[in-house]
């Protein structure tokens, strides 16, 4: 009796489906278990790498305009309270200026003066960012030392209408950033002057303390304008580096991914074909009996 003991057509279009299964199955993991599984094929490492790259040096120069706000903040603080004390004076001043007001009266307004005075140098020695001075007249240095630059250049000195946008870059680029600043203390002030145990005296150290006043608001608008451009360069910065993540775990991911849903349409049409495939060769022994009998 003959027989037919083996379907080859049959055996070989099964290993084929068996083979392309564990093809789907190896790119629907990589596609499930996330961006850092797909970037591992290899094809999106060098972007990857440069926006890593990129981002490591915007992170620096975030931290360093983080740094320049809380200097800024921390000297304009200072000013408010020497401000402060200077209006205090001037209140006084015009007190005593009063002919009518007894020079005992005056005396005590004087030694009121005196501590006020003691106080704006205390503020002054005491108004410090890491160790660093900031109302002595030395200036406020910003330093970062970015990823793409071993050492830091020359320092710049900005003022209020350095643009954001200079500033951003300079941060990007390891700059020093140099905020320069005036001293702040009874003598710069010309408080020394200020006497008001007398009318007279009260009535001349009224107008020296207006001056004094309008240095500290000069002062005050400068620090103000320069904060303002590190919080835009901040912001605009950190912008970037919104985008960029984005771009990197997004459009560059994205085309690894596209690349495996590709793999995953042909590894399911190829099983789809090799089923079709081993139906018909299912039939071929019996095709053959029947032209046997």
């Amino acid at each position: 009796m003959l027989s037919i003991k083996q379907n080859i057509l049959s055996s070989q279009s099964l290993s084929a489906s068996s083979v392309m299964q564990k093809k789907l199955e190896t790119s629907i993991n990589n596609l499930s278990s996330g961006p850092k599984k797909v970037l591992k094929t290899g094809l999106a490492q060098p972007a990857s790498d440069k926006f890593s790259s990129r981002l490591r040096t915007l992170t620096v120069a975030e931290l360093g305009a983080q740094e320049g706000i809380s200097m800024l903040q921390k000297s304009d603080d200072a000013l408010g309270d020497t401000q402060d004390i200077i209006q205090k004076m001037r209140e006084l001043a015009l007190k005593s200026s009063d002919g009518k007001l007894p020079d005992e009266q005056r005396g005590k307004l004087q030694s009121q003066i005196k501590e006020l005075k003691s106080k704006i140098d205390s503020i002054s020695s005491s108004a410090e960012y890491n160790s660093h001075k900031l109302l002595d007249g030395s200036g406020i240095s910003v330093s970062v030392s970015t990823t793409s630059y071993s050492s830091v250049t020359a320092a710049i000195a900005i003022n209020s209408k350095f643009s954001f946008n200079e500033l951003a870059a300079a941060l990007q680029a390891g700059e020093t950033i140099q905020i320069p600043t005036k001293e702040i203390s009874e003598k710069s002030l010309g408080l020394e002057e200020v006497e008001i145990d007398s009318s007279d005296g009260a009535k001349k150290s009224i107008s020296v303390l207006d001056k004094a006043l309008n240095f500290i608001f000069d002062e005050r608008t400068e620090f103000k304008g320069i904060l303002s451009n590190f919080k835009s360069a901040l912001n605009h910065m950190q912008s970037m580096s919104n985008n960029l993540t984005a771009a990197d775990t997004g459009s560059v991911t994205g085309v690894e991914a596209a690349f495996k849903m590709i793999s995953v349409t042909k590894s399911q049409l190829m099983i789809n074909s090799g089923a079709v495939l081993s139906a018909h060769s299912s039939n071929s022994p019996k095709n053959a009996l029947s032209l046997l009998k």
